[in-house]
């Protein structure tokens, strides 16, 4: 393995934009720990999700609905695979 790869630490911020047009609207602060991770998504009891997000220089909480299963689905997977990401490097 080469000595770089050993320091390296993904890097995740979530961006949203309105459906209708490709603007930005918030993005998350970047995740770079599993504490980052837990802080900004956090799922909810009843399958939503609450985001930790960056509006206009202010944090904001946003509530996350999916109305399509196969768009829900496709986010819970990504979801499940950062956290597996982090949980691996913290036990290191």
């Amino acid at each position: 393995m080469l000595p770089e790869m050993a320091q390296w630490t993904p890097t995740y911020q979530l961006k949203f934009e309105y459906e209708s047009e490709p603007h930005v609207f918030c993005r998350t602060r970047i995740m770079r720990s599993l504490k980052d991770f837990k802080r900004t998504l956090q799922r909810q009891p009843d399958g939503a999700f609450h985001v930790l997000a960056r509006a206009q220089a202010l944090d904001i909480v946003l509530e996350l609905r999916i109305g399509d299963a196969a768009e829900e689905q496709k986010f819970e997977d990504m979801w499940q695979r950062m956290l597996e990401e982090f949980e691996m490097l913290a036990e290191r």
